[in-house]
């Protein structure tokens, strides 16, 4: 077994005829491999070390939203998405059809306006743009550059990003 150079909680074993990554997260573990005899296997042995219980087919991973059909993999944070929605009180707004206007021209703020959670939706958004809606990065790129001096209009801005899910919720990435 092998641990990866970039990421210290991924294993794996590849040879020519078997593939196996495992990942760990704190009290959680995922593995997948192209032998099921290795991973009965695997399982059993794990079992007996740890008290743990084997949940089946990954559907939901830290938020994220696993569909399997065929042979594709769909990845979607819809329910992630729906809390943020209704934690900034944006049930009733309407969707937008683009994350940012174009054109937006944003200055930096004379400070940051405290009132405004404003670090704590760019945060989640930049989870979301990373785990599973690419299509949102530029516009939390550009909105990261003001987390030190944003106001009123940066968070209007930040909004509209969430708007803009609101109306793409069923997008998944594939």
């Amino acid at each position: 077994m092998h641990t990866s150079d970039v990421e210290p909680c991924l294993y794996f074993i590849r040879d020519a005829a078997l593939m196996v990554i495992i990942l760990a997260y704190v009290d959680d573990y995922l593995v997948a491999t192209n032998d099921k005899s290795w991973y009965d296997t695997f399982v059993t042995a794990f079992h007996t070390q740890y008290a743990c219980k084997d949940l089946g087919v990954l559907d939901l991973v830290m938020g994220i939203g696993v569909r399997w059909v065929d042979d594709t993999t769909y990845l979607s944070q819809s329910g992630y998405i729906s809390q943020m929605i209704s934690t900034y009180g944006l049930d009733d707004a309407k969707p937008t059809t683009l994350p940012m206007s174009p054109g937006t021209a944003l200055s930096l703020a004379d400070g940051k306006d405290v009132s405004l959670p404003y670090r704590a939706l760019l945060g989640q958004l930049r989870w979301v743009a990373r785990c599973s809606r690419p299509d949102i990065m530029a516009a939390v790129s550009v909105l990261s550059r003001f987390c030190v001096t944003y106001g009123p209009d940066h968070f209007v801005a930040l909004k509209r990003v969430v708007r803009y899910l609101k109306g793409t919720i069923n997008y998944e990435l594939v």
